[in-house]
C-alpha cells in the first residue's frame, strides 16, 4: 500500500508534464496574439504616418509654390507639369498662401477631365482619393472645389486646413480707379483656341470704392467694338468670340488688344475694369466684384485610401 507501480509512475509523469504544458501553451498563444496586434498596430502607424506625409507634402506644394513651369496654367498640362497654386509676383518668387484663381481653375479642369492621369492625382498617387474644398472664413461662402467628397464608409481620412487668399474667379488683366473721358489700353493677355474652348472670358466693369459708376463706355476687343450703356455697364459680358484663337494650331498662344474709349460719367466717376477667366457654362450673373475680388479663405484638403 502506498507504493506506486512502475507503469503508473510513467503515467503520472506524463500527466504532470501535460498539466505543465497547458499554461505554457496558453501563454504562448497570448504572446502570439499580442505579437499579431503589435504588428498590426505598427503597420497601421506606419501606414497612417505615410498618408499624413503625402497629405502634408501635397498641401504645402499647392499653397506655397507656383508650380513648374511658373505659368503652367496658360498651357496644356503635360506629364512634366507640376502644379502649384500660389501667385508668382514681380519679384520672381511665389506669394505663399495667396492663391491664383486661374491656377485653381486650371487644376480643377485638369482633374475633372483627366482623373487618375491628372497632375494633382499624380502628386498623391493613384492609391489615394482626394478632395479640396475652399470656403470663405466669414460666411462659409463656397469658392471652389476639386474632386469629390469621400464616401461615408471611408474609415481613414486625413484632413488638413490652411488659411489662404483666393477669389472664386480669376482676373487675368485689369485696370483700377479709371477716370471718365480718358481712353485706356488694357494690359495684354494671351489666349489660344484650346483655352477659349475650356474657359470663358468676360469683361467686368464696376465702380471703384464708393464712387459713381460710368454711364457709358466702349470696349474694343481686337478691333471689335462693344458698346455699354447705363443699363448694362455693370453686367459681365462674355468675349470668347472676339479673342485670338487659331483652330489649326490649337495650343498657339496669341495676344489680345483691348482698348477702353468713350467713357462718360460725372466728373467724380471712377471705375475698375477686369478681364475675368471662368470655367465654361458660368452665368453672367455670377461674374461680379464679389466673386472676383480675393477673400480670406479656409483651404481644406482631404486624403484617403481608395
Amino acid at each position: 500500500m502506498g507504493i506506486i507501480r512502475r507503469d503508473s509512475r510513467g503515467y503520472a509523469l506524463s500527466l504532470d508534464l501535460l498539466l505543465a504544458l497547458i499554461p505554457l501553451t496558453i501563454i504562448l498563444g497570448m504572446v502570439g496574439a499580442d505579437m499579431d496586434n503589435m504588428l498590426y498596430n505598427v503597420q497601421d502607424t506606419v501606414f497612417r504616418s505615410s498618408m499624413d506625409r503625402v497629405a502634408t507634402d501635397t498641401v504645402n506644394a499647392l499653397v506655397s509654390t507656383s508650380g513648374t513651369p511658373l505659368d503652367w496654367e496658360k498651357s496644356p498640362v503635360t506629364s512634366s507639369t507640376v502644379i502649384g497654386l500660389a501667385y508668382y509676383d514681380i519679384n520672381n518668387r511665389p506669394i505663399e498662401s495667396s492663391l491664383s484663381a486661374s491656377k485653381f481653375t486650371a487644376a480643377k479642369v485638369n482633374f475633372d477631365t483627366q482623373g487618375n492621369n491628372s497632375a494633382l492625382q499624380k502628386m498623391v498617387g493613384t492609391n489615394y482619393g482626394l478632395f479640396v474644398n475652399v470656403m470663405t472664413v466669414n460666411g462659409n461662402q463656397q469658392i471652389g472645389t476639386i474632386g469629390t467628397q469621400p464616401d461615408s464608409n471611408v474609415k481613414d481620412i486625413v484632413r488638413l486646413e490652411r488659411i489662404v487668399i483666393l477669389s472664386k474667379y480669376g482676373s487675368i488683366s485689369s485696370l483700377k480707379n479709371l477716370g471718365a473721358y480718358i481712353p485706356y489700353t488694357v494690359p495684354a493677355f494671351n489666349t489660344s483656341y484650346n483655352s477659349t474652348q475650356n474657359y470663358d472670358y468676360w469683361i467686368l466693369m464696376a465702380p471703384s470704392s464708393n464712387n459713381q459708376m460710368f454711364t457709358a463706355a466702349t470696349v474694343n476687343v481686337n478691333n471689335n467694338p462693344i458698346a455699354f450703356s447705363a443699363d448694362n455697364i455693370t453686367t459681365a459680358f462674355k468675349i470668347n468670340d472676339y479673342l485670338s484663337a487659331d483652330s489649326s494650331n490649337p495650343d498657339r498662344q496669341s495676344s489680345n488688344l483691348l482698348t477702353l474709349v468713350n467713357c462718360t460719367g460725372i466728373p467724380s466717376s471712377s471705375m475698375n475694369f477686369y478681364i475675368v477667366q471662368t470655367p465654361t457654362n458660368v452665368s453672367s450673373t455670377d461674374v461680379t466684384p464679389d466673386t472676383v475680388v480675393p477673400k480670406t479663405c479656409r483651404f481644406v484638403f482631404y486624403l484617403w485610401t481608395k
